[in-house]
């Protein structure tokens, strides 16, 4: 009786870290979609962070977006600086990337999509990027 619980409970084990590996790769093939934004794309903050890191408040994403698009996965996260925030960056009135800031740069982010219709949106898992701030507008 005990084997066939441990058969069971590792089966069960085998199921979830299947499923939670699907629905990672699933959502992860989103980040592509930075290939529709373009560096002129607009990007809007509150003003608050624009403050709190002397960048402009709305502008062109600029060379942040290749930055962005050399991407990896999170494991590879190297972070400058000791204080970290989140900064939300709002992009062509239809992408949002969350970002954590450390040390003037961006040193992870997800994208999320949150369409103006009833279109399902949907949000990548985070991913790890070392981008200075100054690239906005540049």
């Amino acid at each position: 009786m005990r084997n066939s619980h441990l058969v069971v409970s590792v089966l069960l084990i085998f199921i979830a870290i299947g499923t939670l590996a699907y629905i990672r790769s699933e959502s992860a093939k989103y980040v592509i979609e930075l290939n529709n934004l373009s560096c002129d794309s607009i990007y809007s903050i509150d003003g608050g962070a624009a403050y709190e890191f002397s960048i402009l408040e709305k502008g062109r994403i600029g060379s942040m977006l290749s930055c962005l698009k050399s991407y990896r996965d999170i494991s590879g996260r190297r972070v400058r600086g000791e204080d970290s925030r989140v900064m939300i960056m709002y992009v062509d009135g239809i992408y949002v990337l969350n970002t954590s800031v450390s040390g003037g740069e961006i040193y992870s982010f997800t994208l999320e999509k949150r369409p103006p219709n009833s279109e399902k949106g949907w949000v990548t898992p985070v991913f790890a990027v070392n981008c200075d701030l100054k690239l906005l507008n540049n």
